[in-house]
């Protein structure tokens, strides 16, 4: 009887078993099966385009609702994600991170079955907005208002480039002593002149307060789509550092709306910085109230680049009030990234900046310099987020940006992806990491503000008035 018991119990153990083997080869399958894809087209005679003008760099456009569900699924690991952008481009994508945002999700993945690739997106309840980026072509998707959504096709090269403010533009500022800097020194063997100059932050956070404009969140069919905007360029921004090995992480301290008209990049940079000529003066009281490191301006493009910022250009603090401050006026996370690395002192690669002070021999973004060699692949042309593409330009061939900072301890497609400090080599393909560049300024970058100073008044604290540690 015992003997027929066991063999019973052993019985039912292998059936449960292969039930359970069952159950995962299925999963497993239904992991492997794309979604039928997740949009679906609205007439456009019906639906006018909300939130999208056919700027010169958009290629096509139409108006969609989005399936969350389908989304929701991919998030879970239940199945691939199609993304049916246009009739004749579809993207299978594997979901690889998936981060919370304020209400809802950051989801980032690869294309399947495409040599190179990146999907981002965010999805906060039923709006969505994303980039996607594959050999075949750059598509935006954004939130249009009233459960609509408009996909784009971006042409990269009639996008206008980013472009951050000459020093000779700059206010007056400290000697730019990056050259005198030891480029292999680490951050624990740093020291300054005055104390009180010292950063009192690690830099493994940087907090930034992000503002934008009554046009940009109209383009952005509202405040819900304007926030899942500022999500998705948080996100994005902070997975472009993990994925090149820098360290800090961007933290969004706050974001508001600003009574402001954009006239010209550049003049807005200029104005968003003054704290006393009458335009969005109360940013400042802002940024103190939310102890933000940083303060980047959202707005709806008028005229001048796509960007605009000025750099941190030596290990102080005194760069606090003019180098915090950026704008983005093309709604796209790639810029917000490209000019937040001027934030923490990177310049663009040395084909177009050779002439500059840098605060360190290696702050550039790069160009991959095989591109340039006889008979080099297709593959091989390529160029990090900070670098322009005016040296591939000029060489009669065009380089795709990767989401990705210089890192010559990284390679791209078999390539370094920088080019070490230490190297002697001079002109275009000189030194370029990006990645030890930020690590080295983020403490200073990340004590431009204090959480303990958002107690004391800047006015009445003793403390804040010693500067001790309140850089006010």
């Amino acid at each position: 009887m015992r003997t027929r018991r066991t063999n019973m119990a052993r019985r039912v153990v292998e059936l449960i078993a292969a039930l359970l083997a069952c159950v995962l080869a299925l999963q497993a399958t239904l992991a492997q099966t794309p979604s039928a894809g997740v949009f679906s087209e609205i007439q456009t005679a019906l639906v006018p385009q909300v939130g999208v003008a056919l700027e010169s760099a958009t290629v096509r456009g139409r108006t969609v609702t989005v399936d969350t569900r389908q989304i929701t699924a991919a998030r879970l690991g239940r199945e691939i994600l199609r993304l049916n952008l246009f009739d004749d481009a579809s993207v299978d994508v594997q979901v690889e991170r998936v981060r919370a945002t304020r209400s809802g999700h950051f989801i980032s993945g690869r294309p399947l079955g495409m040599a190179w690739g990146e999907v981002r997106l965010v999805v906060n309840g039923p709006v969505v907005v994303g980039t996607v980026v594959t050999p075949e072509g750059k598509f935006t998707i954004r939130w249009g208002g009233s459960g609509r959504h408009v996909i784009r096709q971006i042409d990269p090269s009639a996008e206008p480039p980013e472009h951050d403010v000459e020093e000779d533009l700059l206010p007056s500022g400290p000697p730019q002593t990056g050259s005198a800097i030891d480029p292999l020194a680490s951050i624990a063997g740093l020291s300054t002149a005055m104390t009180e100059d010292a950063p009192t932050e690690d830099g493994s956070e940087v907090r930034v307060l992000v503002v934008y404009t009554p046009a940009m969140q109209a383009r952005q069919g509202g405040s819900a789509g304007m926030e899942a905007l500022i999500d998705l360029m948080i996100q994005s921004a902070n997975q472009a550092f993990e994925i090149s090995g820098i360290i800090p992480r961007l933290v969004l301290a706050h974001s508001a709306l600003v009574n402001y008209v954009e006239e010209h990049t550049h003049t807005d940079l200029f104005r968003l910085e003054s704290s006393d000529d009458g335009y969005m003066d109360e940013v400042h009281a802002l940024r103190n109230e939310h102890a933000a490191d940083l303060v980047h301006l959202l707005t709806h493009m008028v005229a001048g680049p796509a960007g605009s910022t000025t750099r941190i250009q030596s290990e102080s603090l005194t760069f606090e009030d003019e180098a915090a401050f950026a704008v983005t006026a093309s709604g796209s996370e790639e810029t917000f990234t490209h000019e937040t690395g001027h934030n923490f002192g990177l310049r663009h690669d040395r084909y177009v900046d050779s002439l500059h002070t840098t605060i360190y021999p290696y702050a550039f973004g790069y160009v991959n310099n095989r591109a340039f060699e006889p008979d080099a692949p297709v593959t091989a042309r390529w160029r990090t987020i900070m670098a322009y593409g005016n040296r591939c330009g000029d060489a009669g061939f065009g380089c795709p940006r990767l989401f990705r900072f210089a890192n010559p301890d990284q390679t791209h497609g078999g390539d370094p992806l920088g080019v070490p400090a230490e190297d002697p080599t001079t002109g275009p393909g000189g030194p370029a990491d990006a990645r030890l560049t930020i690590n080295r300024t983020a403490p200073w970058v990340g004590s431009y503000r204090s959480e303990a100073c958002t107690a004391f008044s800047p006015h009445s604290s003793p403390i804040a008035l010693m500067g001790s540690f309140c850089h006010w």
